[in-house]
């Protein structure tokens, strides 16, 4: 008669190498965080307070206090191009609209100068809008005025050539705040 041997771990076995494979991974584990953490620079967490923050007129806020009709109003930009005739880009508001913000970036020669402009709303007609204009005068330099088609009173906002800004002459605008 011929005898089997069986060839296997036994159960005692098996759990005493699991036994020890997890005591290494939880001894490895915190020496690897600190190398991780000695390796990565620090991060400055430290943020200006909005005192402190130079501010300037490449980025301005302002409100409107009438209810804009998104639809069937749109925004007019109007570049000053002297001794030629002014520039003028109308901008859709329906088409830009981003769930239920304006959003509109762009380019537009002006003499053969490109202007860049950003205009954003932070809130639509809830219950006004502020609106956001970014309007870097490193990369302007043509006197600008902002109007929307639904207010006979007046332009949003005004830019001179030099980039300082002027509240708007419509009876429904803020005073701009630099940001």
């Amino acid at each position: 008669m011929r005898q089997k041997f069986l060839t296997g771990f036994t159960l005692i076995e098996i759990l005493i190498v699991v036994g020890i494979l997890a005591l290494l991974v939880g001894l490895s584990i915190p020496a690897l965080n600190l190398f991780k953490n000695e390796s990565s620079p620090q991060q400055d967490t430290f943020l200006p307070s909005d005192e402190n923050r130079i501010k300037d007129s490449r980025h301005v806020h302002f409100d409107y206090s009438r209810v804009i009709s998104p639809l069937t109003e749109e925004l007019t930009l109007i570049f000053s191009n002297p001794p030629n005739p002014d520039v003028s880009q109308d901008i859709i508001i329906a088409d830009n609209l981003i769930g239920s913000q304006i959003i509109w970036e762009g380019e537009i020669s002006v003499g053969g100068q490109m202007q860049k402009i950003k205009i954003l709303t932070h809130r639509l007609n809830s219950p006004d809008t502020q609106f956001s204009v970014h309007r870097d005068k490193r990369y302007n330099t043509k006197a600008v005025r902002i109007t929307i088609s639904g207010d006979a009173s007046g332009n949003l906002i005004q830019y001179q050539s030099d980039g300082q800004t002027a509240k708007g002459s419509s009876i429904y605008v803020t005073d701009p705040s630099w940001q």
